[in-house]
């Protein structure tokens, strides 16, 4: 059975946020170091287990509350990979799919979406 893993930063933001905690004090009540909390939160490493069970015992955090990050992964990564040079200026993220087209064609990945 695989292993679903589990990206909730905006979850853990928020939390860290609500309680006026700063990165560093968060991290050492969850017992994990300041770049790794930095990471979770940016959703680029999974929350472990020993971090759920802190903020359960730590903060009376209702834990099945995190479930709801997975959408917001799927955002972020989107963003990071909008934000990439390749993409050109995108104005806030946005741009017409005939610069993307020409962005597409330009890079050669047109050659693996026939159809374009």
């Amino acid at each position: 059975m695989a292993t679903q893993k589990l990206y909730a930063g905006a979850k853990l933001r928020e939390t860290r946020t609500k309680l006026g905690l700063t990165q560093k004090d968060f991290a050492a009540k969850l017992g994990v170091s300041l770049p790794y909390l930095n990471q979770m939160e940016n959703n680029r490493r999974p929350v472990s287990t020993g971090v759920v069970l802190a903020l359960a015992q730590e903060f009376g955090f209702d834990v099945t509350e995190l479930s709801s990050g997975d959408s917001e992964r799927i955002v972020s990564d989107m963003r990071e990979a909008l934000a990439d040079p390749v993409f050109g200026d995108t104005s806030a993220g946005r741009s017409s799919p005939d610069s993307l087209k020409c962005t597409l064609l330009c890079t050669g990945i047109s050659r693996s979406a026939p159809g374009l």
